[in-house]
C-alpha cells in the first residue's frame, strides 16, 4: 500500500485544521479522537495531501487507487464524497478538498507534516486573521487575493500577490510585491524585506493580520481563545 511506503521514506503523520492523519496507525483523528474513515478513503486523503496543492488528475487517481482494476467514474465521486463526510466537508466551500471540475481535485489546507525520526517544531509561525490561526510553512509564503496564494484573503483592499512572507533558519521576513496599497508592518509601510517578531501587527493596505510565533508548550496549555486572538479592525 502506498502509505507502508511513504512511512519508510519518513512521512508518518499529517495534520491539519483540527484533523491528524495517522499514517502508523492507519487512523483518522478529529481533535485527539478516532473517526472512521475506510482504507481507500484513507488512501485517497494520502494522495491528495502528498501533491497538495497540485491538482490530482481523474486519471492519476484511477491509477493509484484501483490499479489494473477497471472501475466506473462513479466509483471515485462515491469515495470522494465519503471522504468529505468524514471531514465535515462541502463541496460548495471546499475548506480541504476542492473540486477543479473535469480535471480532478486538490487538498488546499495547510498541513503541518510529521516524518521518521522527527518531532513537530517547538515553536511555528503563524498569521492571525480575523480570530483563525493560519500556520506557515517554511520557506515562501505568498499572502494575496489570488486563488494560487499561500494564504488567501478575498478582500478588495489586498492585491492578487500582496506580499511574501519567508521562513528560513536564519529569521523570518516580510516583503511587499508591488502591491497597490502597500505592506505595513508595525505601522511603518515597509520599501524592502522586513524582519517580523512575535506579536508584530501587519496591515496589507487596511486589511489588519497579527503574527505569531507559538510553541507547543504554550498551546497545551492555554484555550483556544488565548491562542487565537482576534485582530483588532484599524480605526
Amino acid at each position: 500500500m502506498a502509505s507502508d511506503a511513504r512511512a519508510k521514506e519518513g512521512a508518518v503523520s499529517f495534520e491539519f485544521g483540527e484533523y491528524v492523519l495517522d499514517l502508523r496507525r492507519q487512523e483518522m483523528r478529529r481533535d485527539g479522537s478516532a473517526i472512521h474513515l475506510t482504507p481507500k478513503a484513507m488512501h485517497l486523503l494520502e494522495i491528495l495531501i502528498e501533491n497538495r496543492p497540485n491538482v490530482v488528475s481523474h486519471t492519476e487517481l484511477f491509477d493509484q487507487l484501483w490499479p489494473d482494476v477497471v472501475v466506473v467514474d462513479a466509483n471515485l465521486k462515491n469515495l470522494i464524497a465519503d471522504l468529505r463526510n468524514a471531514l465535515d466537508d462541502h463541496e460548495r466551500e471546499g475548506r480541504f478538498i476542492r473540486t477543479v471540475h473535469s480535471r480532478g481535485y486538490a487538498f488546499t489546507e495547510k498541513v503541518i507534516e510529521t516524518r521518521l525520526g522527527t518531532r513537530p517544531p517547538d515553536r511555528f509561525a503563524v498569521l492571525i486573521i480575523a480570530g483563525e490561526r493560519i500556520v506557515l510553512q517554511q520557506g515562501e509564503n505568498v499572502v494575496g487575493r489570488g486563488r494560487d496564494a499561500n494564504v488567501v484573503i478575498d478582500d478588495h483592499e489586498v492585491s492578487r500577490h500582496h506580499a511574501r512572507i519567508l521562513l528560513t533558519k536564519d529569521g523570518i521576513t516580510i516583503e511587499d510585491l508591488d502591491s497597490k496599497n502597500g505592506t505595513f508592518v508595525r505601522g511603518e509601510r515597509i520599501p524592502q524585506p522586513t524582519p517580523l517578531v512575535d506579536g508584530d501587527a501587519i496591515r496589507l493596505g487596511t486589511f489588519p493580520l497579527l503574527f505569531r510565533v507559538i510553541s507547543r508548550t504554550d498551546e497545551s496549555t492555554t484555550g483556544s481563545s488565548e491562542r487565537r486572538p482576534s485582530v483588532t479592525p484599524p480605526e
